[in-house]
Protein backbone atom coordinates (compact mmCIF):
# COMPACT_ATOMS: atom_id res chain seq x y z
CA UNK A 1 0.00 0.00 0.00
CA UNK A 2 1.13 3.53 -0.82
CA UNK A 3 0.46 6.44 1.56
CA UNK A 4 -0.57 9.41 -0.21
CA UNK A 5 -0.06 12.54 1.48
CA UNK A 6 -0.46 16.62 0.41
CA UNK A 7 1.44 19.64 0.99
CA UNK A 8 -0.62 22.95 0.22
CA UNK A 9 1.53 25.60 -0.66
CA UNK A 10 -1.08 27.74 1.25
CA UNK A 11 -0.67 26.39 4.35
CA UNK A 12 2.91 25.63 4.16
CA UNK A 13 5.86 27.09 3.25
CA UNK A 14 8.07 27.13 -0.21
CA UNK A 15 11.79 26.49 1.96
CA UNK A 16 13.66 23.35 3.16
CA UNK A 17 10.98 22.82 5.82
CA UNK A 18 9.03 20.15 3.49
CA UNK A 19 12.31 18.41 4.90
CA UNK A 20 10.70 18.33 7.94
CA UNK A 21 6.78 17.28 6.39
CA UNK A 22 8.54 14.62 4.70
CA UNK A 23 10.41 12.93 7.74
CA UNK A 24 7.08 12.88 9.91
CA UNK A 25 5.12 11.72 6.67
CA UNK A 26 7.53 9.16 6.66
CA UNK A 27 7.32 8.33 10.26
CA UNK A 28 3.34 8.13 9.68
CA UNK A 29 4.11 6.03 6.89
CA UNK A 30 6.07 3.50 8.93
CA UNK A 31 4.19 3.44 11.83
CA UNK A 32 0.79 2.85 9.50
CA UNK A 33 3.11 -0.16 7.57
CA UNK A 34 2.88 1.80 4.23
CA UNK A 35 5.76 0.58 1.61
CA UNK A 36 5.49 3.94 0.43
CA UNK A 37 4.74 7.52 -0.31
CA UNK A 38 2.91 9.45 -2.61
CA UNK A 39 3.49 13.08 -2.65
CA UNK A 40 1.27 15.87 -4.18
CA UNK A 41 2.29 19.61 -3.73
CA UNK A 42 -0.24 21.67 -4.04
CA UNK A 43 0.66 25.34 -6.03
CA UNK A 44 -2.95 26.93 -6.23
CA UNK A 45 -1.52 29.85 -4.08
CA UNK A 46 0.96 30.41 -1.38
CA UNK A 47 1.12 31.13 2.41
CA UNK A 48 0.93 34.13 3.73
CA UNK A 49 2.17 34.07 7.40
CA UNK A 50 5.88 34.90 8.32
CA UNK A 51 8.08 37.51 7.24
CA UNK A 52 9.72 35.49 4.79
CA UNK A 53 6.10 34.40 2.94
CA UNK A 54 6.03 38.25 3.09
CA UNK A 55 9.18 39.32 1.46
CA UNK A 56 9.60 36.77 -0.86
CA UNK A 57 8.10 37.39 -4.87
CA UNK A 58 5.43 34.77 -5.61
CA UNK A 59 8.21 34.43 -8.72
CA UNK A 60 10.89 33.36 -6.26
CA UNK A 61 8.12 30.94 -4.23
CA UNK A 62 7.61 29.45 -7.77
CA UNK A 63 10.94 28.82 -8.35
CA UNK A 64 11.61 27.11 -4.95
CA UNK A 65 9.31 24.43 -5.92
CA UNK A 66 11.60 23.11 -8.78
CA UNK A 67 14.63 24.16 -6.87
CA UNK A 68 13.82 22.87 -3.52
CA UNK A 69 11.19 20.60 -2.84
CA UNK A 70 11.19 18.36 -5.78
CA UNK A 71 14.89 18.08 -5.50
CA UNK A 72 13.94 16.88 -1.94
CA UNK A 73 12.19 13.97 -2.76
CA UNK A 74 15.11 12.78 -4.44
CA UNK A 75 16.77 12.08 -1.05
CA UNK A 76 14.00 10.44 0.51
CA UNK A 77 13.87 7.00 -0.26
CA UNK A 78 10.36 6.10 0.43
CA UNK A 79 8.59 8.56 -1.52
CA UNK A 80 7.72 6.55 -5.13
CA UNK A 81 5.95 9.35 -7.24
CA UNK A 82 5.05 12.89 -6.36
CA UNK A 83 3.20 15.96 -8.53
CA UNK A 84 2.80 19.56 -8.90
CA UNK A 85 -0.93 20.35 -8.92
CA UNK A 86 -1.79 23.85 -10.27
CA UNK A 87 -5.25 23.03 -10.33
CA UNK A 88 -7.41 22.98 -7.23
CA UNK A 89 -8.72 19.97 -6.22
CA UNK A 90 -10.45 20.52 -2.37
CA UNK A 91 -12.23 23.93 -1.28
CA UNK A 92 -9.59 24.40 1.49
CA UNK A 93 -8.76 27.42 3.35
CA UNK A 94 -5.82 27.18 5.78
CA UNK A 95 -7.18 27.38 10.06
CA UNK A 96 -6.58 30.44 11.92
CA UNK A 97 -4.98 30.66 14.11
CA UNK A 98 -2.14 28.78 11.94
CA UNK A 99 -0.32 26.23 13.66
CA UNK A 100 2.28 24.09 11.74
CA UNK A 101 1.31 20.29 12.40
CA UNK A 102 4.59 18.68 11.22
CA UNK A 103 7.09 20.35 13.96
CA UNK A 104 10.51 18.11 14.40
CA UNK A 105 8.50 17.80 18.01
CA UNK A 106 5.60 16.27 16.42
CA UNK A 107 8.26 13.99 14.91
CA UNK A 108 10.00 13.32 17.94
CA UNK A 109 6.70 12.06 18.75
CA UNK A 110 6.04 9.81 16.26
CA UNK A 111 9.55 8.36 17.07
CA UNK A 112 9.10 7.13 20.49
CA UNK A 113 6.16 5.22 18.85
CA UNK A 114 8.75 3.45 17.08
CA UNK A 115 9.30 4.97 13.54
CA UNK A 116 12.71 6.26 12.30
CA UNK A 117 13.26 10.12 11.37
CA UNK A 118 16.61 9.31 10.12
CA UNK A 119 15.74 8.25 6.67
CA UNK A 120 17.27 10.40 4.41
CA UNK A 121 20.05 9.04 2.03
CA UNK A 122 21.41 10.08 -1.14
CA UNK A 123 21.08 8.68 -4.57
CA UNK A 124 23.24 5.86 -5.66
CA UNK A 125 24.12 8.03 -8.92
CA UNK A 126 25.42 11.09 -6.48
CA UNK A 127 27.37 8.81 -4.35
CA UNK A 128 29.33 7.64 -7.25
CA UNK A 129 30.08 11.25 -9.01
CA UNK A 130 30.22 13.03 -5.63
CA UNK A 131 34.03 13.50 -4.09
CA UNK A 132 34.88 12.21 -0.73
CA UNK A 133 35.95 15.33 1.97
CA UNK A 134 37.17 14.75 5.50
CA UNK A 135 35.39 17.91 7.23
CA UNK A 136 32.67 19.65 4.99
CA UNK A 137 31.87 23.03 6.01
CA UNK A 138 28.54 24.81 5.32
CA UNK A 139 27.94 28.21 6.44
CA UNK A 140 25.01 30.48 6.21
CA UNK A 141 24.86 33.73 4.30
CA UNK A 142 21.04 34.15 2.95
CA UNK A 143 19.71 36.77 1.72
CA UNK A 144 16.16 36.22 4.13
CA UNK A 145 16.84 36.70 7.99
CA UNK A 146 20.67 38.26 7.27
CA UNK A 147 20.52 38.69 11.39
CA UNK A 148 20.98 34.81 11.11
CA UNK A 149 23.81 34.75 8.80
CA UNK A 150 27.25 33.71 9.54
CA UNK A 151 30.69 35.82 10.21
CA UNK A 152 33.00 34.02 7.27
CA UNK A 153 36.17 35.44 8.34
CA UNK A 154 35.47 33.17 11.19
CA UNK A 155 34.93 30.13 9.49
CA UNK A 156 37.88 30.59 6.93
CA UNK A 157 40.15 31.10 9.77
CA UNK A 158 38.47 27.65 11.09
CA UNK A 159 39.22 26.43 7.47
CA UNK A 160 42.98 27.16 7.51
CA UNK A 161 42.96 25.34 10.64
CA UNK A 162 42.14 22.77 9.40
CA UNK A 163 43.35 22.44 6.23
CA UNK A 164 47.12 23.10 8.02
CA UNK A 165 46.59 20.13 9.79
CA UNK A 166 46.54 17.90 7.39
CA UNK A 167 42.65 17.52 6.77
CA UNK A 168 40.70 17.66 3.33
CA UNK A 169 38.13 20.19 3.88
CA UNK A 170 35.35 21.37 1.24
CA UNK A 171 33.06 24.25 1.98
CA UNK A 172 29.12 24.18 0.63
CA UNK A 173 28.31 27.89 -0.06
CA UNK A 174 25.41 29.40 0.00
CA UNK A 175 23.32 29.43 -2.98
CA UNK A 176 21.67 32.68 -2.06
CA UNK A 177 24.82 34.49 -1.86
CA UNK A 178 27.57 32.82 -4.15
CA UNK A 179 29.87 35.85 -4.63
CA UNK A 180 30.35 36.46 -1.30
CA UNK A 181 32.11 32.95 -0.77
CA UNK A 182 34.51 34.12 -3.78
CA UNK A 183 36.16 36.47 -1.58
CA UNK A 184 37.98 33.57 0.23
CA UNK A 185 40.90 31.01 -1.37
CA UNK A 186 39.20 28.14 0.32
CA UNK A 187 38.43 24.69 -1.78
CA UNK A 188 34.56 25.63 -2.56
CA UNK A 189 31.94 22.76 -3.77
CA UNK A 190 29.55 24.86 -5.71
CA UNK A 191 27.54 22.00 -7.25
CA UNK A 192 26.60 20.48 -4.37
CA UNK A 193 25.19 24.44 -3.48
CA UNK A 194 22.94 23.46 -6.52
CA UNK A 195 22.01 20.04 -6.59
CA UNK A 196 20.56 18.92 -3.14
CA UNK A 197 21.22 14.91 -4.32
CA UNK A 198 25.21 15.65 -4.74
CA UNK A 199 24.24 17.55 -1.28
CA UNK A 200 23.37 15.02 0.72
CA UNK A 201 26.27 12.49 -1.49
CA UNK A 202 29.30 14.59 0.05
CA UNK A 203 27.82 15.15 3.65
CA UNK A 204 27.04 11.44 3.54
CA UNK A 205 30.34 10.44 2.73
CA UNK A 206 32.07 12.87 4.78
CA UNK A 207 33.25 11.75 8.48
CA UNK A 208 32.08 15.00 10.09
CA UNK A 209 29.96 18.18 8.83
CA UNK A 210 30.34 21.06 10.43
CA UNK A 211 27.11 23.70 9.20
CA UNK A 212 25.52 26.51 10.40
CA UNK A 213 21.52 26.71 11.24
CA UNK A 214 20.54 26.48 7.66
CA UNK A 215 17.62 25.35 5.74
CA UNK A 216 20.23 22.93 3.86
CA UNK A 217 20.78 21.49 7.02
CA UNK A 218 17.47 19.08 7.27
CA UNK A 219 19.33 16.50 4.71
CA UNK A 220 21.77 15.91 7.39
CA UNK A 221 18.67 16.83 10.52
CA UNK A 222 17.12 13.64 9.13
CA UNK A 223 20.13 11.58 8.43
CA UNK A 224 22.47 9.07 10.03
CA UNK A 225 25.14 11.21 9.39
CA UNK A 226 27.40 12.84 12.01
CA UNK A 227 27.00 16.65 12.13
CA UNK A 228 27.73 19.62 14.47
CA UNK A 229 25.22 22.35 14.02
CA UNK A 230 25.72 25.85 15.25
CA UNK A 231 23.70 29.32 15.01
CA UNK A 232 20.28 28.19 15.79
CA UNK A 233 19.64 31.30 18.09
CA UNK A 234 21.32 33.77 16.25
CA UNK A 235 20.06 37.09 15.61
CA UNK A 236 17.79 36.18 18.15
CA UNK A 237 15.49 35.34 15.48
CA UNK A 238 14.24 32.38 17.81
CA UNK A 239 14.18 32.41 21.68
CA UNK A 240 15.42 29.18 23.60
CA UNK A 241 12.12 28.38 24.62
CA UNK A 242 10.74 28.67 20.91
CA UNK A 243 13.70 26.38 19.69
CA UNK A 244 13.26 23.77 22.30
CA UNK A 245 9.69 23.71 21.89
CA UNK A 246 9.39 23.60 18.70
CA UNK A 247 11.99 20.49 18.30
CA UNK A 248 10.67 18.69 21.31
CA UNK A 249 13.80 19.04 23.50
CA UNK A 250 14.95 20.42 26.62
CA UNK A 251 16.83 23.77 26.30
CA UNK A 252 20.33 23.13 25.40
CA UNK A 253 19.30 19.93 24.71
CA UNK A 254 18.70 17.96 21.45
CA UNK A 255 15.82 15.73 19.76
CA UNK A 256 15.72 12.24 21.59
CA UNK A 257 15.92 10.67 18.24
CA UNK A 258 19.48 12.22 17.10
CA UNK A 259 22.50 9.76 17.16
CA UNK A 260 25.40 10.59 19.90
CA UNK A 261 27.55 11.87 17.26
CA UNK A 262 24.93 14.25 15.95
CA UNK A 263 25.26 17.49 17.63
CA UNK A 264 23.31 20.71 18.04
CA UNK A 265 25.61 22.86 20.51
CA UNK A 266 23.27 25.55 21.20
CA UNK A 267 26.27 28.43 20.16
CA UNK A 268 26.85 30.70 17.32
CA UNK A 269 29.81 29.88 15.27
CA UNK A 270 32.49 32.27 16.29
CA UNK A 271 36.45 31.19 15.32
CA UNK A 272 36.60 29.75 19.12
CA UNK A 273 33.42 27.97 19.23
CA UNK A 274 34.20 26.39 15.73
CA UNK A 275 37.49 25.23 17.08
CA UNK A 276 36.23 24.17 20.66
CA UNK A 277 33.52 22.11 19.59
CA UNK A 278 35.57 20.32 16.47
CA UNK A 279 38.04 19.66 19.00
CA UNK A 280 35.26 18.35 21.38
CA UNK A 281 33.90 15.73 19.15
CA UNK A 282 36.51 15.32 16.32
CA UNK A 283 37.56 11.37 15.88
CA UNK A 284 40.48 10.29 17.44
CA UNK A 285 42.81 9.93 14.99
CA UNK A 286 42.76 13.54 14.04
CA UNK A 287 44.93 16.66 14.73
CA UNK A 288 43.87 19.10 18.14
CA UNK A 289 42.69 22.32 16.67
CA UNK A 290 44.56 24.95 18.96
CA UNK A 291 44.71 29.15 18.51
Amino acid sequence: MTLNVVYDLKSAPVTFDFGTFLAFSDCLRQLSGESDMNVSIIATGYRKQSPRDLSVSESEKASRIHGILTPLMAVCPTVSGFSVEYKERYDYQPAAPYSTPYTVAKVGELSIRGAEPRFMLAPDFALKIAPDFAVTLTPRCSRHFVERNCDLDSWYKFYERLTASGLNVVVIPDRDNLEKFDEYSWNLYQPAAWDISLRAAVYQKARMNIISATGPAIVLFFSKKPFIIFDILAGGVFSREHWAAMNGCEDGGKPDFLGDDQIITWTNSTYNNLRDEFNRYRLPAWPEIDL
